[in-house]
């Protein structure tokens, strides 16, 4: 009995864990019925207990005749977990596989998409002048960065002669104003 009450309560956590894990609908119906296994191999097991206390089963050779009928219960139950056991084994070596894969597959992508990006920032940098070329709109030289900006796009030299230009144009002016 006290082996019994000892192996019931580790095959219960054993069971409990089982249906704690279960991602499945036939998961837990296993768990189900493996109680129901254990709770009808328990009234055996109770059963001829009191036999054995009443007297009606003398020797352990007596009990265990008595009882030999019942040990089917905890042999299906014992055969069943085996196999869901080693089901459960090949779904996960199986999913293991799968993750190893697919996460190399992932590394292969990102390096590879990295080296891509490299690439186009490269391939920008490279051709940087001739794809964002900005050229004076007075004599089409090309135009160093700091002068990308702004309005019109000048070369100094042009944007020297312009000004001059500018200066010149309102001499004459302020010059043919009547004071």
């Amino acid at each position: 009995m006290t082996k019994w009450r000892a192996s019931r309560i580790a095959l219960d956590q054993s069971i409990a864990a089982f249906e704690q894990a279960a991602a499945t609908v036939e998961d837990q119906q296993q768990a189900a019925r493996w109680r129901a296994q254990v709770a009808r191999y328990e009234q055996d097991f109770e059963l001829i207990v009191q036999q054995v206390t009443n007297g009606n089963i003398t020797t352990p050779q007596a009990a265990n005749a008595a009882f030999t009928p019942f040990k089917d219960n905890i042999r299906i139950l014992t055969e069943s977990s085996a196999v869901i056991a080693e089901r459960k084994a090949a779904i996960a070596r199986t999913t293991s596989a799968r993750l190893d894969a697919t996460g190399a597959r992932t590394t292969w992508l990102a390096g590879s998409l990295t080296a891509i990006a490299l690439l186009v920032i490269a391939g920008y940098g490279a051709t940087d002048t001739r794809s964002f070329r900005r050229s004076c709109v007075d004599c089409d030289a090309p135009l160093a960065v700091q002068h990308w900006f702004g309005g019109e796009h000048r070369c100094p030299s042009c944007e020297l002669d312009r000004l001059t230009r500018l200066v010149e144009e309102a001499e004459k002016r302020r010059r043919s104003k009547p004071d």
